[in-house]
């Protein structure tokens, strides 16, 4: 059995301990780790469809779907994530990232372009008869401002609608996955209770 962790930082982690873990040793499975820090949502796809192109089905495929606010690039950097480390010196692409925030940034835009990669998303979850659970990383509460224009938090099925940020605020000090030792197991039952409620596997 093999279970696939595609998302943000949320899912990066698979030590012993974070809730990954945790849900792949209950079902005795392995898992493909596709979690990144500071990923944005255009490469959580992009991760999503090589992993169908690879011809490997996991058993279930689980999303930790990020904010709209990160910035897709040809280098897939965590542009605009709170993971973001720029070096020291600043390339041009992170100059550039900066001055788009700073100065071009369209929020309504990035909540449309959000919604649409989604529902991509869903579509090929879909098309490849995908067996699937989508947790949300972010809703619009957990951001200052909310939803700027659009609201971004769009339905899924099957999903947790509580946002893993609203329990990592919670549960402190962070530790893995940006969750206290006490909130990785929080996760770790709600993704087991709802996988076992819709017998996912």
């Amino acid at each position: 059995m093999k279970i696939a962790f595609i998302g943000d930082s949320f899912c990066r982690w698979h030590t012993e301990g974070t809730w990954c873990h945790i849900v792949a040793q209950h079902y005795g499975a392995s898992w493909i780790p596709l979690g990144q820090d500071g990923s944005n949502e255009y490469a959580i796809l992009q991760r999503f469809r090589k992993l169908i192109s690879s011809k490997i089905k996991p058993d279930l495929t689980i999303f930790c779907h990020t904010d709209p606010y990160r910035l897709a690039n040809n280098q897939d950097l965590p542009l605009g994530s709170r993971c973001a480390e720029p070096p020291k010196e600043l390339t041009p692409i992170w100059q550039s990232s900066f001055d788009y925030y700073d100065h071009v940034i369209n929020y309504g835009f990035h909540e449309l372009s959000h919604r649409a990669v989604i529902n991509e998303i869903l579509t090929l979850v879909k098309d490849h008869q995908i067996n699937a659970l989508h947790l949300r990383s972010f809703v619009p509460s957990d951001i200052g401002a909310g939803a700027r224009e659009y609201n971004w938090d769009i339905a899924m099925e099957p999903s947790i609608t509580e946002s893993l940020e609203s329990i990592a605020v919670m549960n402190k000090p962070e530790w893995k996955n940006h969750l206290s030792e006490e909130g990785n197991q929080y996760v770790a039952k709600l993704v087991i209770d709802k996988i076992d409620s819709l017998k996912l596997l």
